[in-house]
């Protein structure tokens, strides 16, 4: 039971990385890596607008060129975690994914519904799962899926995103759901 269930906050953090680091354009060594670079880009983002902000007050001409490149900025994001989830590259990520997933017993869906990235994992066979140990590990997971809501903002035209990780039993039963919100 306790390989089960590190096998599941295993595959639940690997597929979080996968998404961050397509969002933050790159891929990472490591899970800690990931969680680090979409957090420095979340602050250096943040830290360039208020500067750009800073300068457009000075003048009109660097009020044009922020306005320009607040434009850039915008139109290289997704307009949707949807359109996001289904861009070839991410798709691409997704089938490698799946695959692994597959090795540990799991089946992986991922979708784009609003300002909701959904992770849905599904035993392929039914399982003896403690749904309370299954939650504790996830908890245990919470800043990782934080810090993934956090870095859609740089993927996709979004508002207070949300990662929601859910696991279902073969029979789609829902064992676990939890949603994460942007640190």
């Amino acid at each position: 039971m306790k390989k089960l269930l590190k096998n599941i906050a295993l595959a639940a953090v690997a597929a979080a990385m996968v998404l961050s680091m397509t969002a933050c354009g790159g891929t990472a060594p490591s899970a800690s890596a990931a969680v680090s670079s979409s957090s420095t880009a979340s602050v250096s983002s943040a830290e360039s607008s208020q500067a750009e902000s800073s300068s457009a007050a000075d003048s009109s001409e660097d009020q044009e060129n922020s306005e320009d490149t607040s434009a850039a900025d915008t139109s290289s994001k997704f307009a949707s975690l949807e359109e996001y989830v289904n861009s070839p590259e991410m798709q691409s990520q997704l089938s490698t994914l799946t695959a692994s997933m597959a090795k540990q017993g799991l089946d992986i869906k991922v979708t784009g519904e609003g300002n909701k990235l959904i992770y849905t994992y599904t035993f392929t066979k039914a399982q003896k799962v403690d749904a309370k140990a299954l939650s504790a590990a996830l908890e245990k997971q919470s800043s990782t899926f934080e810090n993934i809501a956090s870095s859609l903002k740089l993927a996709a035209n979004v508002e207070n995103p949300v990662v929601v990780v859910r696991y279902l039993n073969a029979d789609g039963s829902e064992l676990v759901s939890r949603e994460f919100k942007a640190a």
